[in-house]
């Protein structure tokens, strides 16, 4: 098994699963950036995936989604509804200065 823990997710993969792994992930970003107004919804159908699956994609940052998502994918810091990422702006922003916070005391 290979650990892959690019800009997809920490997970791991056999050499196969792999690049079907990563030509999925291609295929969906396709969909996104040609359909911008689509729903996860919408590329849990497209692709026959399950929504943990395209959540995965969102929470990676690897595609976004626009629009109001109803609560599908919250901030892990403030839970406010996000379309991609981990983080809503505010809490990004925060983490920032604190990481730099943390490298000018050293």
């Amino acid at each position: 098994m290979y650990k892959f823990s690019g800009a997809i997710a920490h997970v791991s993969f056999c050499p196969e699963c792999l690049i079907n792994d990563k030509e999925l992930a291609c295929l969906v970003k396709d969909y996104v950036s040609k359909n911008r107004n689509c729903s996860a919804s919408e590329v849990a159908i497209e692709f026959n995936i399950p929504l943990a699956r395209v959540r995965s994609f969102l929470k990676a940052d690897f595609i976004g989604i626009k629009g109001e998502n109803h609560g599908f994918l919250l901030c892990e810091e403030c839970e406010k509804p996000i379309n991609w990422g981990k983080h809503c702006h505010p809490c990004h922003h925060k983490f920032e200065l604190a990481v730099k916070a943390q490298q000018v005391k050293k």
